[in-house]
């Protein structure tokens, strides 16, 4: 009864539990709760490293045993695949949470901010099941990742001029942009992960698992990235705010919804400073999708197999 348990790699477990939970942290803390200078931020990186490469040289070491074997990890398809995808989410995740808080800057409700992103959410669910149609037909699933996550850093690229007075309708336009892009790699990098194996079936869980793994390490990295670098320039462009007194900077600082709390001048003013800090998060949309583009032109130029019943 215990055998299966006793199996399993608990030291490998417990290595990447602490390195992803040591760089996140770390990249939480960095530039918003504590300086990128701080000694503890420093440390917690340090020690992300390190358990990284122990991990690494664990699982080397376990060969099939282990929980992410090294020679899985290192083939071509599942490699490219897999670090495109977390680019890909790294993205996706960005985009779904300071989307929403772009339009409650201009002056809608929470709930309404979440209708205003449906152009987003249907041009990516319609762009992810064409392109994961197309390549169970075709066999053909390069292409879309290569090429879609570049119409998503230019995406990206032009919502960085969105401002308070863009109009809804440019915007609804750009969102369509990113949702096709970002749409693409949402599902089919898992697909050509597992044709990777479609000779040995009993290893498509295992390579499911890993590139699910890594999609959510890009999913928290890209919102504590996010995060670090829209507190540290709200905060550096509040400060600079001369009509706000302290008690307004922090007020402001915590809660969009106390910008609408101020006269008209310092209104406009706070609202400026939300949106210069949402745009620089865009920032991070651009090198990312190219990234996850760049990644999967590793993939092999050829028909990827259907996995029956995956």
């Amino acid at each position: 009864m215990l055998s299966p348990w006793l199996n399993m790699d608990w030291i490998g477990t417990l290595l990447s539990f602490g390195f992803v939970t040591f760089m996140l942290i770390a990249l939480q803390w960095g530039g918003n709760e504590r300086p990128w200078s701080d000694p503890v931020v420093i440390v917690f990186l340090v020690l992300s490293g390190v358990l990284m490469v122990a991990f690494v040289a664990w699982e080397h070491r376990l060969g099939s045993r282990a929980l992410v074997p090294i020679d899985m990890m290192l083939r071509k398809n599942v490699f490219a695949s897999s670090f495109s995808a977390l680019f890909g989410h790294l993205c996706f995740v960005i985009f779904t949470y300071y989307l929403p808080l772009l339009y409650q800057v201009r002056g809608h409700s929470a709930t309404r901010s979440g209708v205003d992103i449906i152009p987003f959410m249907i041009s990516g669910v319609v762009s992810s099941m064409v392109a994961g149609g197309v390549a169970s037909e075709t066999g053909w699933a390069w292409p879309f990742l290569v090429f879609a996550p570049l119409l998503a850093a230019v995406g990206f690229g032009l919502f960085f001029e969105v401002s308070q007075n863009t109009s809804s309708s440019h915007i609804a336009g750009l969102q369509i942009l990113v949702g096709i892009g970002l749409g693409c790699v949402v599902q089919l990098p898992i697909v050509v992960a597992q044709a990777e194996y479609v000779n040995e079936e009993h290893l498509v869980p295992q390579v499911t698992s890993l590139a699910t793994f890594i999609q959510i390490i890009g999913s928290s990295a890209g919102l504590a990235i996010a995060g670090a670098v829209f507190a540290a320039s709200l905060e550096s462009r509040l400060d600079t705010l001369p009509s706000l007194s302290p008690s307004q900077i922090g007020a402001v600082r915590s809660s969009v919804e106390a910008i609408f709390s101020l006269p008209d001048p310092q209104k406009q003013e706070a609202s400026g400073a939300y949106v210069a800090a949402i745009q620089r998060v865009w920032l991070i949309g651009v090198p990312s999708a190219a990234l996850a583009a760049m990644v999967a032109l590793i993939i092999t130029r050829k028909r990827i197999r259907k996995v029956e019943g995956h």
